[in-house]
Parts: structure tokens; sequence; C-alpha cells
């Protein structure tokens, strides 16, 4: 009697065959009983082998597909700029731009034209940061009372403008210590004669001759920390 262990497929010959066991010297061609389960099993596991082959060449293709994809979507950019892509596989590297206003009270229309207006046309195109310049608004001295409100005053206007927090970056400059830090260091090279030549500086005197502070005098080493910090390509 032939038992189910003693029995294996020979490929070469493509049917079953009796292993060699004790007291046999050659393995005899023969059907054993349940051969048609056995084939069934060996049929399944081939199936099995050839449907995971597909999905490997699948995932080859596919990969190769989401390339061009990648590639085309880099040719309308170049040609057609980044409005007109409407490829989910391509993200472009956007170029930064840094911006900001100071908190001194409610914005104004010249605040709107002038800046926001094109902050919300930027953020679609650009990687912006847009922060609300605390720290420029204390060289005007303003009322310690009012310099939350101003802060939560801007920030509010810029998300009716229409700014959107998960398209632009938007923060308060004195949230980022590292601007008060690099501003420090800045002006360690900086020079009292080239800081009292600056157009800004002069100005601000003539408006404001009674409050006529070391902030003023550096107003420009403090602009230059925040658009350093970013290594921006515009501000």
């Amino acid at each position: 009697m032939v038992r189910a262990n003693d029995i294996g497929f020979c490929p070469v010959k493509g049917y079953f065959i009796c292993k060699p066991v004790k007291n046999t010297h050659a393995c005899r061609a023969q059907k054993p009983p349940g051969a048609p389960q056995l084939i069934h099993v060996f049929i399944t596991d081939l199936l099995a082998r050839k449907e995971v082959k597909q999905r490997e060449h699948q995932k080859v293709e596919k990969s190769h597909a989401e390339y061009i994809q990648v590639r085309m979507g880099f040719l309308q950019y170049q040609f057609h700029g980044i409005k007109n892509i409407k490829n989910p596989y391509f993200r472009p590297i956007m170029e930064t731009v840094v911006s900001g206003i100071r908190s001194t009270g409610k914005l104004h229309l010249g605040n709107y034209y002038g800046a926001i207006q094109n902050f919300v046309k930027m953020q679609h195109e650009y990687n912006c940061f847009f922060f609300i310049a605390d720290l420029h608004s204390l060289t005007t001295h303003p009322t310690p009372a009012d310099l939350h409100g101003n802060v939560k005053h801007v920030l509010v206007e810029y998300l009716a403008a229409g700014l959107d927090p998960e398209k632009a970056t938007i923060y308060v400059q004195s949230d980022v210590p590292e601007v008060a830090e690099l501003y420090l260091y800045l002006n360690m090279n900086a020079y009292v004669g080239e800081l009292e030549r600056s157009t800004s500086f002069k100005d601000k005197i003539r408006a404001q001759s009674d409050n006529v502070n070391a902030g003023l005098l550096t107003y420009p080493v403090l602009m230059a920390a925040d658009i350093i910090i970013h290594k921006p390509k515009y501000r």
C-alpha cells in the first residue's frame, strides 16, 4: 500500500512517482490513491506563484508610470508655470518668500493693497513665511496693554484676508528666539556710521523726534535677521 508521504512529483516525466523507501531498489511509476488531490495542491501552488510574479511586475510598471508622470509634470512646470499643473505626482521645489507687518494697530487699506493682497496670491506659488512683526513695533513705544491685542488683530485680519495656514507659515516674530539671537550677533558687525546713513532712520527721527531710541537705529539689522534666518529668494 502506498502512503501519501511516499509520493513525489517528477517534473521530468510529468507525473507522480513513489519515493524510494526501505527495501525498495527502484521507483515504480504508478498513479497512487489520492493523486487528484495532490494535483490540485500542485496547481494551486503554481497559480499562487504566478500571481505573486504578476503583482511584482505590476509594481514595476506602476513605479515606471509614476516616473513618467513626474517627468511630464516637470516639463509642464517649465513651459506653463505651476498654476497650470494638474499632476498629483509632481511636487516642485518652491522658492521661499518671507514678509511681515508690524503690529501697531488695526490694518488699513494700504496694508491690504500694498502687502496682504500679494500675500494671498503668493501662498499658492511659493513657500511662504508671513510673520507679525511685534519686535519691530516696540521701536514706537506702544502702550504695553495693547501689545497682545494688536498681535491678535493682525492675525485675525491675516486670516480674514484669505491667508491659509495650511499653505503658508504664519507666526509671531517674538515666538522665534533665534531671530533675537541673530539680531544680537549681527549688531556686533554693524557700524553706527552706516546705520545713521540709513534713509529709514532719518525718516523715523523726523517723524518721532522725541523718541529716538537704539531700536530705530538698528531697525535694518533686525530686518536683516528676519530675512537671513529663512534664506529666502524673495522678501
